[in-house]
């Protein structure tokens, strides 16, 4: 039986091609918008270097070929979507982490949740990411047990688009 963790993660998780061929994993994020209380946005949260590992590149990129999955006649099968990843004025259309050293970087995805009919997904809600005071005060070390969701090689499961969900342990301390 999966645990509830790893279902939750499992159904937050979206896999994300960019415009060069190269896969990654990205999740679905709820984030409060700071200047209207109450109201959030829906965002994906990935990786820069999934965008592209070059800064040029990565402000160059068009689009991200999103692999979602779709419930349709009770049944869930996996869909590709081309979602955009540049404004209608040219600039980037995510904001990546400031610090150059922080490889995060983050796409709004509000108008795709609600514009995908039958889109299965959960979202997870900010404030659920452990940060390293987080890990410190948990005392989070190595051979502590961690699940591991993602998309490695590209991988995923049968005709969804659900990622590959692994159990194993920290090798060093983070």
């Amino acid at each position: 039986m999966a645990s509830k963790i790893s279902d939750i993660w499992v159904h937050t998780t979206v896999l994300i091609e960019n415009d060069w061929g190269e896969r990654g994993t990205g999740f679905f994020v709820s984030a409060p918008l700071p200047y209207d209380e109450g109201q959030s946005r829906v965002l994906i949260v990935t990786n820069k270097h999934v965008l592209n590992k070059d800064p040029k590149l990565r402000d160059q990129a068009e689009w991200v070929n999103l692999g979602l999955n779709v419930k349709s006649n009770g049944e869930t099968m996996g869909k590709h979507l081309q979602y955009p990843v540049k404004c209608d004025n040219g600039r980037p259309a995510w904001h990546g982490h400031p610090d150059a050293d922080v490889d995060v970087l983050a796409i709004d995805a509000t108008y795709l949740v609600h514009q995908v009919a039958g889109l299965s997904f959960m979202h997870a809600v900010y404030g659920a990411f452990a940060n390293a005071e987080v890990m410190k005060r948990s005392r989070i070390t190595f051979g502590d047990e961690i699940v591991v969701v993602g998309y490695p090689l590209g991988l995923k499961q049968g005709l969804t688009n659900y990622p590959l969900v692994r159990q194993g342990m920290l090798a060093t301390s983070p």
